[in-house]
């Protein structure tokens, strides 16, 4: 594989996990605010919470997404150069 194509692989890999931990960080505060809310506010807060979590995961399955293209990425890379050696 190329640097340029191995190097963005891990910066897609990157900014996938760092989306999903800062959903994961909006979940909790969303939950925070949540579970103190005064009843007035209580159904928008839980729909905020909700959404939080539709977020969070949506930035998962973007995540193992993106490892798995990494890992089929580097699976081929090793077949190719298993190949290339023992064709030589």
């Amino acid at each position: 594989m190329s640097q340029g194509i191995h190097h963005s692989l891990i910066d897609d890999v990157m900014d996938a996990y760092i989306a999903w931990r800062e959903e994961s960080a909006a979940v909790d505060c969303s939950y925070e605010r949540w579970i103190v809310a005064c009843s007035s506010d209580m159904a928008c807060a839980h729909a905020a919470y909700v959404a939080a979590l539709d977020r969070e995961e949506r930035a998962s399955v973007a995540y193992e997404h993106s490892l798995r293209r990494s890992e089929l990425a580097h699976d081929r890379d090793k077949r190719r150069t298993t190949w290339l050696r023992n064709a030589a």
